[in-house]
């Protein structure tokens, strides 16, 4: 009998897949991310109990998990040599297969008593070859302690051999300052650590130094009351967590030639949206149209039309507006928000590109919005679009700018002169801003240095050219006529502050203009991972633009 022909025989008889046999059937199918650490990567179980959570914990969302496997070893109160001498790594090792990768961050617990007392976990300080021989006083065992850097060199060589790519990464900083700098650790563990890796050949993550600059970005007051308990410096709660792990997704994004790159959530569509670069059929894309009737590339905007609108009659349009703090982004994000609707058959979208401060500052942005949705209105024949009914979201600096679109809609300094239908409104008849900044001079810390995206924007640092930015402030257009708004912000914004879309509320409502805000509790800068948020949106287009008969809610959405 021909070998191939008896192996898939056996197969079948054995239960395995068609053409497989049990030694080539393969054991793994994605490669896996291995974390192992103390209670800064999973605190507890993993379950977010007592409120304190780990990076690792929230980590996934940076992931597409179709392509690589999140497995969170860490475990709380372990130091670099607890970990290995309790028989967690021989366990975690066991698993590791060739391809998969190993995050290393220890440090935390690793001073204190070597041998006395109920917590013996202490290594010796630094990165050297010494060790240290005595007996466990709480076991009776006799153990010999070696180095700090000793153990991590210990792990990497592991992963290394079984194939493993290991990545060490300095300790995350404790909520410790000294006026508004926060203590660092590269005089010890973050230092030893990068020694280890050096030694090791493994990839380094100065972890420590990138949290320490965002949290000296955010802020002390904001840091401490957002990020960490009341009684706890190490912890962190489900919002600090995730700016760690925003912190862990820039160190390994800036590693050469990073062999991570394909697995990032980049790389997929967002939760509870359609993928960008994947129309559905149902769906006829016109893209990179020019607004402006120039050549620059970011003169274009983007149209999704349903093949099968619900109506005869000229459908209502979406437009989305990027973020990216005016200097980072693309009109390619904006499909996953707009194809949704567009799949109904309810609604047009369109997403729009504007220049960024590197190539014009304030007010080219919102021109070339101005302009995008003048050259909509004026095409509405065309595309057989209804021009009155043009509701505009956007996040970030997008919901900055089409707050601006909602407020400043009768403001003639501010129209431009992009493109030649200059005789067209650009009013739109509602507004879903999503965390955008409203009054930047009331922003403070980090915002009013010359480097921040807001003083990029006016050319200089805003409170030494604060008329400038006013001009940018969508509450100072606020009138009696303005469109109706629903605002949608994470009450734990680390980058715009929840305030400034309460300033926003302020203003709308004492001119009496139809506006709610809807906070999402406990939320961070947007990837807020439930579907309630598409969910009101949707409504809330469906009321102003199609004239359904929903109820609005202001009730707190829970970020998950």
């Amino acid at each position: 009998m021909n070998r191939i022909c008896f192996l898939l025989l056996c197969g079948l008889a054995l239960g395995f897949p068609i053409g497989i046999a049990p030694s080539l059937q393969a054991e793994q199918t994605k490669p896996r991310l291995l974390l192992i650490g103390d209670s800064t990567v999973k605190n507890g179980q993993g379950d977010g109990a007592g409120g304190l959570w780990g990076w690792g914990q929230v980590l996934a969302e940076h992931f597409d998990l179709s392509t690589i496997e999140i497995d969170n070893r860490a475990l709380g109160g372990r130091s670099s040599r607890t970990y290995l001498s309790e028989g967690l790594w021989d366990k975690a090792l066991a698993k590791l297969m060739p391809g998969d990768f190993v995050l290393i961050q220890f440090g935390h617990n690793d001073g204190g008593e070597m041998f006395k007392g109920t917590r013996p976990r202490a290594s010796i300080k630094g990165n050297g070859n010494e060790s240290k021989e005595g007996v466990v006083e709480q076991s009776g065992k006799s153990e010999v302690v070696q180095s700090y850097g000793w153990y991590l060199r210990k792990y990497v060589e592991d992963a290394k051999a079984k194939g493993a790519t290991p990545i060490i990464f300095s300790p995350v900083p404790r909520n410790m300052w000294k006026e508004d700098k926060l203590n660092r650790a590269s005089g010890d563990y973050g230092k030893w650590a990068k020694e280890a890796a050096t030694e090791s050949g493994a990839i380094f993550v100065d972890l420590n130094e990138i949290a320490a600059k965002r949290y000296e970005s955010i802020g002390q007051e904001v840091v401490s009351k957002e990020f960490f308990p009341a009684t706890d410096h190490t912890h962190t709660t489900r919002a600090g967590a995730k700016i760690l792990a925003e912190c862990v997704i820039e160190g390994l994004k800036s590693i050469p030639n990073n062999p991570l790159k394909k697995y990032f959530v980049a790389n997929r569509r967002p939760a509870n949206q359609l993928p960008t670069g994947a129309v559905p059929s149902s769906i006829q894309a016109e893209l990179d149209i020019a607004y402006a009737d120039d050549d620059n590339p970011r003169h274009r905007l983007d149209l999704y039309l349903p093949k099968k609108p619900i109506s005869d009659k000229p459908l209502p349009v979406v437009v989305f507006i990027h973020g990216g703090g005016w200097q980072n982004g693309s009109k390619q994000g904006g499909a996953g928000t707009v194809l949704p609707l567009v799949s109904t058959g309810e609604y047009i979208g369109a997403s729009i590109g504007y220049r960024l401060s590197s190539e014009a500052i304030w007010p080219a942005q919102i021109h070339d919005c101005k302009g995008a949705i003048r050259w909509l209105k004026a095409n509405a024949t065309k595309y057989h679009l209804d021009p009155d009914r043009i509701g505009v979201t956007g996040n970030s600096a997008g919901g900055h700018l089409v707050a601006m679109l909602g407020t400043a809609g009768d403001v003639p300094s501010l129209e431009g002169t992009i493109g030649s239908h200059l005789g067209v409104s650009s009013r739109v008849a509602c507004v879903v801003d999503q965390f955008g900044p409203t009054d930047l001079l009331a922003m403070g810390g980090s915002h009013n240095q010359p480097g921040s995206p807001e003083s990029k924007l006016i050319g200089g640092p805003i409170q030494e050219n604060q008329e400038a930015a006013r001009t940018a402030d969508p509450i100072r257009y606020v009138s009696e006529d303005d469109p109706p708004f629903m605002i949608i912000h994470g009450t734990s914004d680390p980058l715009v502050p929840f305030n400034q879309s309460e300033l926003l509320l302020k203003s709308l409502q004492e001119k009496k203009v139809l506006s709610l805000l809807v906070p999402v509790q406990g939320g961070g800068h947007g990837n807020f991972q439930t579907p309630e948020v598409a969910e009101r949106l949707k409504l809330f287009f469906d009321k102003h633009l199609r004239g359904q008969e929903v109820t609005l809610s202001s009730q707190p959405i829970i970020s998950h």
